[in-house]
Order: C-alpha cells, then structure tokens, then sequence
C-alpha cells in the first residue's frame, strides 16, 4: 500500500489498473493522495468506478509506481516507457516565490 494525506491508500492492483487507465478531460481536480487542488483537466488523472470521490494525479500514481518498484518485498517492476509520458505542469510567474 502506498499511502496519502489524510489516510488515504492506493494498493497495488489499483495502481495497475490506474496505470493503464489514467485520462485527461474534465474540469480542474483535487488529488485525493497529495491534495494539490487546481490541477487543470489536461493532467491525466484516475479514479475507482466504485469510489469517484478519490482521484489520484498522474504524478502520484508514477511515484506510487517508482516506489512500488523500488521495494524488495513487491513482485513489480515500474516500466515508464509502457505508460503515458508524465504530463508536467506550466507553473505561472509567481508560483514558485520568484
């Protein structure tokens, strides 16, 4: 399990499922597991059918996935070339303290 802010989980068959699902479209979102908010609609992100409320951004889910791999007790191994290239965020002036 790979766990968030606020308690929240994301076990390994969701995040493979997440992988392989992960989509852009929609509004602007919150990540359930870092809780960035404002995230624009062009960032593939993930969510459970069963729990539509929790969406996992796509960075979370390649460092849900890096961190997985790095694990000696997890039988996976993180493959970035077989998944969307991450998707990075323009940050407008000021954003970043300058």
């Amino acid at each position: 399990m790979i766990e968030g802010h606020h308690g929240s989980i994301l076990c390994l068959e969701c995040l493979k499922v997440a992988l392989k699902e992960q989509a852009t479209g929609g509004e602007k979102y919150k990540c359930t597991l870092c809780l960035r908010f404002n995230i624009p609609g062009t960032i593939p992100r993930w969510s459970n059918a069963a729990h539509p409320e929790a969406i996992v951004c796509q960075e979370c889910l390649y460092q849900a996935a890096r961190g997985f791999s790095k694990n000696p007790d997890v039988e996976y191994t993180f493959n970035p070339g077989e998944h969307p290239a991450a998707v990075k965020v323009a940050r407008l002036k000021g954003e970043d303290g300058e």
